[in-house]
């Protein structure tokens, strides 16, 4: 994701990059999800298995902002890389949807009440 960012920032300078690995906001990130134009997530075994990156692409897609999803092209295990047709089957799977149900009442107050972090790009265009 840090080379994304660096070569969003060199190819578009008028264009404002947050990177939250570079800008933790102990639990304040959301609003930068609210004013961004495009939301931008890296999908790898981990991100599916974290609540904080669950509360903020449901933010995202509360907000209709729109999602960019990237893929790590080797799927070994060492980087986590998931195929289209993994992250299909973890989208459909009784054990994502619980874990959706689990969090249903923090991610609609999230909406209201900004809360969480997690592993986003997030472009805001100018």
């Amino acid at each position: 994701m840090r080379v994304i960012k660096s070569r969003l920032d060199r190819m578009l300078p008028d264009v404002q990059v947050f990177l939250d690995v570079d800008n933790q906001g102990h639990g304040d990130d959301h609003p930068h999800i609210d004013v961004s134009n495009v939301f931008l997530c890296f999908l790898t075994q981990d991100w599916f298995k974290n609540v904080p990156c669950i509360r903020e692409i449901v933010r995202a897609v509360l907000r209709k902002k729109p999602i960019i999803a990237l893929l790590e092209h080797n799927t070994s295990k060492e980087t986590g890389g998931l195929t289209q047709a993994d992250c299909r089957n973890i989208l459909r799977s009784k054990e994502y949807e619980e874990k959706l149900k689990e969090n249903m009442t923090h991610i609609v107050s999230a909406v209201v009440s900004p809360t969480g972090v997690g592993t986003y790009l997030i472009v805001l265009l100018s």
